[in-house]
């Protein structure tokens, strides 16, 4: 529920932009990043990430994660990272049940127009929709942040 309100708040904001996990889940964190963090000068994140991370890759070298939250942060730092971003209407379902904090997005049509809010259901709000980010430029400047003194 506390996502739509934010959501629904959209006066107070210039723009939102939805980071879903649509893409969050294509973009993963590998052990040839962690190799990039590891070989930087020991600071006391690059320790955290060598204790953490290496034991990890060392039991599996092909094991990845999402980078979630690393993306949203990102794209706040350096809003050119998006490389696609589509606007559309949407809405939270905020009814407890098993749909419970689903988004639901809706996109321009022959019968619905962006320009148009009544065309979208009531209480459905404008944002852009990032669908993908420059992900050479993302993980460059997710080490440069990481391996910071």
């Amino acid at each position: 529920a506390a996502v739509r309100f934010m959501l629904m708040a959209g006066a107070p904001f210039k723009e939102q932009i939805v980071v879903p996990l649509d893409i969050c889940e294509k973009v993963f964190y590998t052990r040839a990043v962690f190799q990039r963090i590891a070989a930087a000068r020991q600071t006391p994140v690059v320790k955290m990430f060598k204790d953490l991370q290496g034991p990890e890759f060392a039991r599996d070298p092909k094991r990845t994660s999402f980078a979630w939250d690393s993306i949203a942060a990102a794209l706040l730092i350096q809003p050119e990272l998006a490389v696609k971003m589509e606007e559309r209407y949407v809405d939270v379902d905020a009814t407890y049940g098993p749909n419970y904090g689903r988004s639901l997005s809706y996109k321009a049509s022959d019968r619905a127009d962006l320009s148009r809010p009544a065309d979208f259901p009531d209480g459905a709000q404008k944002v852009k929709i990032l669908l993908d980010i420059d992900r050479k430029r993302f993980w460059d400047l997710f080490v440069k942040l990481m391996t910071k003194s």
